[in-house]
């Protein structure tokens, strides 16, 4: 599909509101402009919120056992195993 636009003075161009709908964009969001073989394409590379909940979806699909130690489940071992040896 084409979503026609017009550039102003500055550069700037207006993305139609069907497409910042179609891909979730946010004002103030950064976007990739790549210049490929004299074609122009947009990245919008993916949000915070978006990779987090796709990093979840991934997670919960790990098997408990498989997962290994979170940081303050190691931090909490470091730390007995530490002091447990100062007491020798």
């Amino acid at each position: 599909m084409r979503f026609p636009t017009t550039m102003t003075s500055k550069g700037t161009i207006t993305l139609a509101s069907e497409v910042r709908k179609a891909f979730d964009l946010k004002p103030g969001q950064r976007i990739d402009v790549v210049v490929n073989d004299g074609k122009i394409s947009i990245d919008t590379g993916m949000t915070m919120e978006q990779f987090e909940k796709i990093r979840d979806e991934i997670v919960d699909r790990i098997p408990k056992q498989k997962k290994g130690l979170s940081l303050s489940k190691m931090r909490e071992l470091a730390t007995r195993n530490w002091l447990a040896a100062k007491k020798k």
